[in-house]
């Protein structure tokens, strides 16, 4: 919502309404853990509709002038949505792919090299004035479809608890 040209003075509320939409977001992520056994189907589906929605609204933004950027507010509220629904879905999905011993430290490393993306993406948002109006949204956009093919590759994750390595293993039949 910070790409539309009606808001732009009013930082403080798209803020506010940026981070309101967070609350769905777990809300969805929620429902679908709950129903779903398996972790990669649902994440897959938030992210393509986070896909979707963010490459709709810059296709719309970088091709049509219009007085209001009222579909692109929408659609980058769904986004926002979406986004915030994977965000609590991945720090479930994440740590189950590593053994039960180094969770915590897997996803300490995950969430670093998150914040440093998260750092990386703050100067995309220039990209809006040098390179068009809306711009930024199909970096972002990119940048999803990043993260949908790399789920693809990782295996899928039910919840239960993985075996120890072979090492940890040998040490405790030792005993």
């Amino acid at each position: 919502m910070l790409y539309g040209n009606k808001v732009r003075g009013v930082v403080y509320l798209v803020v506010v309404i940026n981070a309101a939409t967070a609350v769905p977001g777990t809300v969805i992520s929620c429902i679908l853990y709950r129903v779903f056994r398996w972790r990669k189907l649902p994440l897959l589906g938030v992210f393509s509709l986070a896909f979707l929605c963010t490459f709709t609204g810059a296709l719309c933004s970088l091709t049509q002038n219009h007085e209001t950027d009222l579909l692109l507010i929408i659609t980058e509220g769904i986004t926002l949505t979406t986004l915030e629904a994977a965000l609590d879905m991945i720090f479930i999905y994440i740590p189950e792919l590593f053994p039960t011993m180094f969770r915590s430290k897997s996803l300490g490393f995950c969430a670093g090299c998150a914040r440093i993306g998260a750092a990386l993406c703050s100067y995309t948002n220039e990209l809006d004035s040098r390179l068009g109006h809306g711009s930024p949204m199909a970096f972002y956009a990119a940048s999803i479809l990043v993260a949908i093919l790399v789920i693809l590759v990782l295996p899928d994750t039910s919840g239960e608890n993985l075996d120890q390595c072979p090492e940890q293993q040998n040490e405790m039949t030792d005993f």
